[in-house]
Formats: C-alpha cells, sequence, structure tokens
C-alpha cells in the first residue's frame, strides 16, 4: 500500500483575529509565498500531509457443503453452520456467541446474517490510525 501523501493542506493562522484560511495543493511548498513579503510574519502556517484514505474489506465466509441442505464455515471464532431444519425453516447456528442459534424462511438470509456477524466480529478488533 502506497503510503505517500497524495496532497497537502496548508493553513494560514490569522493569530490576532482569531481566524484560518486553507488551500488544498499537490505540494508541499508553502501555497501562501514567503513570510514578511507575500504576507504577513505575525501569522503562521502550517502544512499537513493528506493521505488516501484506506478501507477495510473483510473476505466473504466460504461455505462448503457437508450433507444435504447443510453448509459449513470454518473461521477463527468457530464454526458457523447452516441447515434446513424444514419447510421455510433454515437453522444458522453462530459459533461462541449467546445468540447462537437464529432462524430465517430463506437460505440468503441465512447467508447474510452469518456474514454480517463475522465482519462485525472482525471489525470490531481493527482501527485505522
Amino acid at each position: 500500500m502506497d503510503n505517500q501523501p497524495v496532497a497537502w493542506l496548508h493553513t494560514m493562522h490569522f493569530t490576532d483575529v482569531g481566524e484560518t484560511d486553507e488551500r488544498v495543493t499537490f505540494s508541499d511548498k508553502n501555497a501562501y509565498g514567503i513570510p514578511g513579503r507575500h504576507y504577513s510574519e505575525t501569522f503562521e502556517v502550517t502544512i499537513e500531509p493528506l493521505y488516501r484514505k484506506q478501507s477495510v474489506k473483510v473476505k466473504p465466509l466460504e461455505w462448503k457443503t457437508f450433507g444435504k441442505g447443510c453448509w459449513r464455515a470454518e473461521t477463527i471464532f468457530g464454526r458457523y453452520e447452516i441447515m434446513d431444519i424444514g419447510p421455510e425453516r433454515i437453522c444458522l447456528d453462530i459459533p461462541k456467541s449467546a445468540r447462537s442459534l437464529s432462524f430465517h424462511v430463506a437460505f440468503d438470509e441465512a447467508f447474510v446474517s452469518a456474514q454480517t456477524d463475522y465482519e462485525a466480529r472482525i471489525l470490531s478488533a481493527i482501527e485505522i490510525t
């Protein structure tokens, strides 16, 4: 992943009046010019690099069949299982969860519910700085 700045935020701080002016450029050179020549030396200019926003994507669960109407996905948390237990009764077993069993009308609902639970577990441990 490229960690180079994509732009720079230049901020002129008008300290005497407590206001600021901001400019975004593709250079780290002072966008306001030369202190004392292009603006008062009493003003402060800060230049902050801006980076591309990084995103995190959780891989989808990998489901394997283990019998007619039954699927399993192994994860670091344990095994997710989806089973057809009757007409419009799909059971989702979520690993190590207080709500370990949930029932759905359709397989699609059960797969989405499992993926949502899995993503929530993974993303709860990640902090992007």
